[in-house]
């Protein structure tokens, strides 16, 4: 039995109400042939691990643990999360599929690709340690791979010691492109 208290738990309820369909339903998931393909390794790449050991990967090694379902087919996308630290050639990267993508609403009136553009931004990460001294870090979100139907929740509401939510507007037109600079290379 599920209530909805506020309106954000609507955006919540449907979070929930998609990862329940894909986890009926990825036990019966039979891919077709495009998909299959798709499955293939691509191009390997390397990544710096514990004792500065190399490690190869490629994609495929990534994503071989997200398992697939028809709700994953038509909503689930892949953010691809980057930790660097500055002057490392090497890059710590962790990929977690999604079916919404909550973003903030940065200023007063702005548009949709504002939002996003605030949410794939590169940015610092304050007080990062490494071998017992402070350095400069910075993270950063891209897509891995674009979800069919792409579905946006607008963070309106902020808590604080209450709950507020913004009234800024978000302008948007009938087709959003997603550019070159938020998406994996």
């Amino acid at each position: 039995f599920l209530t909805l208290q506020r309106e954000a738990d609507c955006s919540e309820f449907l979070s929930f109400i998609l990862d329940k369909l894909h986890e009926d339903l990825k036990d019966i998931y039979v891919p077709n042939e495009e998909q299959k393909k798709s499955d293939k390794p691509g191009d390997e790449w390397s990544e710096t691990g514990e004792n500065n050991k190399k490690l190869k990967f490629n994609n495929h090694d990534l994503l071989s643990n997200i398992e697939n379902s028809i709700i994953r087919d038509i909503f689930g996308g892949i953010i691809r999360n980057e930790f660097n630290v500055d002057g490392s050639r090497h890059s710590s990267i962790t990929l977690d599929p999604c079916f919404v993508l909550s973003l903030n609403i940065p200023w007063d009136e702005c548009t949709i690709e504002d939002c996003l553009d605030n949410y794939f931004k590169k940015e610092p990460v304050e007080g990062y340690q490494q071998n017992g001294r402070e350095v400069k870090a910075h993270q950063r979100h891209l897509f891995e791979k674009l979800p069919n139907v792409l579905m946006i929740n607008l963070k309106r509401f902020v808590y604080t010691d209450r709950l507020i939510k913004k009234k800024e507007h978000v302008f948007f037109e009938d087709t959003l492109t997603i550019e070159d600079k938020h998406v994996s290379p």
